[in-house]
């Protein structure tokens, strides 16, 4: 018996591993700081067993879901990153499209991704061939598209924060240095919360919408997100609003659909980013 409802809110299923709660940041905007304050004996045995356990259950049931590796700073567990991409490779089939059912649209399923800050732009693990895409996130520098493998698509991501862009001048000046650098794409994220002294990113955005330059190419609304995307430049350039206390009470109340899972450095499965809310592995 699987503990899974085939009634899944969201498709794909969004996986994300924990790949180490360690960083050699201390970002002011990081919204992983409460992960990496708790201290998680890292049990990379533990860790893979529960992921082939997983992808082999989601699989059998014809359930689709996406991965995105994250932290924590995942190329510091470069050994266990390399395995868990190595066991990606093995079990995920291929990238292609499929029926969502939150919006009706068609979205892409098994898409396996990276968040790091690009800093050790040597690691084996950027140009490992079953990775779809990285997202390099934005700190006080920009990293050249082709230190990384140049046929996969690298796609900076920058918190919101009124410091850098305080205005649409200063979003387009971003935007156009990052398109010159090479990036394939720019994500511009909500800082989640509320912050009185920031100008709301989706302010800025109707102001891009208005814009000629900007072709309007997509939206997508879920119980926590909004993703706004455009072309500019032949790039696409997304605007992201994330409310984590939203995802949580959706978890709360609807415990038999499963949106998202998290598998953390110790090897636990959790829904999504309720700690209280764990599942016991395996729950066959």
């Amino acid at each position: 018996m699987t503990i899974f409802n085939c009634a899944i809110y969201k498709t794909p299923l969004q996986i994300q591993l924990i790949t180490t709660s360690k960083c050699n940041r201390r970002c002011e905007w990081c919204i992983e700081k409460e992960n990496m304050q708790r201290k998680y004996d890292e049990c990379g045995d533990k860790y893979i067993g529960n992921l082939c356990l997983l992808l082999t259950e989601l699989n059998n049931n014809k359930i689709p879901y996406n991965i995105v590796l994250t932290g924590g700073e995942p190329t510091v567990n470069e050994r266990l990153v390399l395995r868990i991409l190595e066991v990606c490779e093995e079990l995920m089939p291929e990238t292609h499209r499929c029926h969502s059912s939150d919006n009706h649209k068609e979205t892409k399923a098994y898409k396996l991704g990276i968040n790091s800050n690009g800093d050790d732009a040597a690691s084996p693990i950027y140009k490992h061939a079953r990775l779809n895409y990285i997202d390099i996130s934005f700190i006080d520098r920009m990293r050249m598209a082709g230190e990384y493998n140049e046929n996969k698509p690298i796609r900076l991501q920058t918190v919101y924060r009124k410091s850098v862009f305080a205005d649409i001048k200063s979003v387009m000046q971003f935007i156009n240095s990052a398109i010159d650098c090479g990036y394939d794409s720019i994500l511009f994220r909500q800082l989640i919360g509320e912050h009185p002294d920031k100008k709301d990113i989706f302010g800025l955005e109707k102001e891009i919408s208005g814009m000629e330059q900007f072709a309007f190419r997509d939206y997508q609304i879920n119980v926590y997100d909004l993703w706004v995307q455009y072309l500019y430049r032949n790039r696409h350039v997304y605007f992201k609003r994330q409310d984590l206390n939203a995802q949580v009470l959706f978890e709360r109340i609807n415990r038999e659909n499963i949106s998202s899972l998290v598998i953390w450095p110790d090897g636990t499965i959790t829904k999504s980013w309720d700690f209280a809310n764990k599942l016991v592995w395996p729950a066959l």
